[in-house]
């Protein structure tokens, strides 16, 4: 998708009724873009043009205003909830299930393991450190930007390094990618950022849902994401110990 397609997204998730309501000319001037912009958006979605994309974003409006009571749209906790349950049912991919698997296997056999993240990230990696030390695996955490630094000092090869990052662009990380490559350390990445570029480099990397709700405006809003990392982290355990500690 190319950066005017995507800004154009970003147009159109903010502000439904104009794509449901107008013409493909109306609609482009609303979303300052072009019409050929919007016919290729369609396609990309596997819908014929601006007709069906308009007629099915009208349906989606119409069946939304017409939820019973319990379900409207303008039930706040039913939405953050409905989107937080999107977002889990979307971590569950077979190919994150079998990346998982790899790194309960790597976490098992590595000496060591670094578990690294900052502000909520941090918790979750606590968390890990907490949880694997019950299963009698002691791992490493880091949650402090001046701790990570000390990690490229003694960082060798075989060594799993787990970060979890929301944008995974934070400048300490970049030197601790390259360092990882440089050592040929096995680096996971657990982010919601699917652009970020060292996503190619590591062994094992988990894109993350965001979580977002549309209001009763028809506009995006966001909702802290912090549980889907937990999600996360528990699935890691659980299936640690339905591996290696089933009686």
């Amino acid at each position: 998708m190319s950066a005017r397609e995507r800004e154009t997204t970003d147009r159109i998730l903010s502000n439904l009724k104009p794509l449901a309501n107008d013409s493909a000319k109306e609609a482009a001037e609303t979303y300052k873009t072009s019409t050929a912009t919007l016919v290729r958006l369609a396609k990309r979605i596997g819908l014929s043009g601006y007709s069906e994309l308009s007629f099915q974003t009208k349906q989606f409006i119409d069946k939304n205003a017409h939820r019973k009571e319990t379900v409207k749209q303008d039930n706040k906790l039913i939405d953050i909830t409905k989107g937080f349950n999107e977002a889990i049912t979307n971590i569950a991919t077979k190919d994150n299930s079998d990346k998982l698997e790899n790194l309960v296997e790597k976490i098992h056999d590595s000496e060591r393991t670094f578990v690294i993240g900052f502000g909520y990230t941090g918790l979750v990696a606590d968390y890990l450190k907490y949880m694997f030390l019950s299963f009698g695996k002691a791992l490493n955490c880091f949650d402090s930007m001046a701790m990570v630094k000390h990690i490229y000092q003694v960082l060798q090869p075989g060594d799993v390094v787990i970060i979890f990052s929301v944008s995974g662009s934070v400048k300490q990380y970049k030197e601790l990618y390259a360092k990882c490559k440089k050592v040929n350390a096995y680096l996971v990445i657990v982010t919601m950022n699917s652009s970020l570029d060292v996503l190619k480099q590591a062994k094992l990397s988990f894109v993350l849902p965001t979580v977002s709700v549309i209001n009763s405006n028809f506009k995006v809003q966001s909702v802290d994401s912090q549980p889907v990392f937990w999600v996360f982290a528990s699935a890691l355990t659980r299936l640690y110990q339905d591996k290696y500690l089933a009686e």
